[in-house]
């Protein structure tokens, strides 16, 4: 076989469309490899994450199971009418701190109400509407307050039984 000018050609460009084909095809791999490669790292994090989530809950969980026992502990060492009438008084007290500030609020509420309807013999609805929400914001406050307590007065009387 003569190698000639035009044959000589051929073959370069030939060698050409091969080394651009190949190039193209290991550019794609390569691209698809560092995408296989971003998603794995992204899925070894999210699983880090999870771990660490699921191991917080299992301290969680063992934290609430310790507290059962004492709590179950408590129970069969103290009546259990001591134990049902402690829990209605702090909710009962709960329920009687957001009466008293609802009460509170209603009562300023209609002081404001009366000076506004002396200055002025009109009544805004928008002003009426925002001073009942905030005392309905400072009876769910007194909840809340009245919630917190409870859990203190809780965990005062577990360190202090015997």
């Amino acid at each position: 076989m003569l190698i000639t000018k035009e044959s000589s050609a051929r073959l370069a460009a030939e060698r050409k469309n091969t080394t651009d084909d190949l190039a193209g095809t290991v550019g794609s791999v390569l691209r698809e490899l560092n995408s296989v490669r971003n998603e794995t790292k992204r899925l070894l994090e999210h699983r880090r994450q999870l771990e660490v989530y699921l191991k917080a809950l299992r301290t969680e969980l063992e934290s609430l199971r310790a507290e059962k026992v004492e709590l179950l502990t408590f129970k069969a060492e103290n009546a259990q009418g001591s134990t049902a009438e402690l829990e209605v008084d702090l909710v009962a007290r709960a329920r009687a701190a957001a009466r008293n500030v609802a009460e509170e609020n209603r009562r300023a509420h209609e002081e404001k109400q009366a000076e506004r309807q002396a200055r002025t013999r009109r009544t805004d609805p928008m002003v009426e509407l925002k001073a009942r929400s905030e005392g309905d914001e400072d009876a769910f406050a007194a909840f809340l307050n009245a919630d917190i307590d409870h859990d203190k007065s809780r965990e005062w009387f577990m360190s202090h039984r015997h």
